[in-house]
């Protein structure tokens, strides 16, 4: 689904082309911690990265969103407390669940990403 996006238009600026001051603060703080020059990037090109991210996620998202809206369903309906939508939900749970301290930790997120095959911006697959 378009859930980022979406989001940016209701929180913000009603527009999926641009963002508010806060929008653009917290994407950058939310960059920083992923891509240390973040800090020096224009606000064009924190638009362009955060849309980028949200392109990937549409496009290149394992489970469609007419296969969420089914977990989720099935999982109201058999009344579970917590429901898992992808390998990647599956992966961070158990980790978090692990090792709760280090789950605010950049190495925590690196290992979690490498093991379910996503890429950091600004870093290559593999390094």
């Amino acid at each position: 689904t378009q859930i980022a996006a979406n989001s940016r238009v209701l929180h913000g600026t009603g527009d999926t082309d641009t963002m508010s001051p806060a929008q653009l603060a917290q994407a950058r703080f939310r960059l920083t911690s992923l891509r240390p020059d973040a800090g020096q990037l224009s606000d064009q090109e924190i638009l362009q990265l955060t849309k980028e991210r949200e392109r990937k996620f549409l496009e290149e998202a394992p489970t469609t969103a007419a296969e969420a809206a089914r977990i989720i369903l099935d999982g109201v309906k058999a009344d579970r407390w917590r429901i898992l939508v992808g390998h990647d939900a599956e992966v961070i749970d158990a980790r978090v669940r692990a090792t709760p301290e280090q789950a605010y930790d950049v190495e925590f997120f690196r290992a979690f990403a490498a093991e379910v095959g996503w890429t950091v911006a600004g870093e290559r697959r593999g390094g």
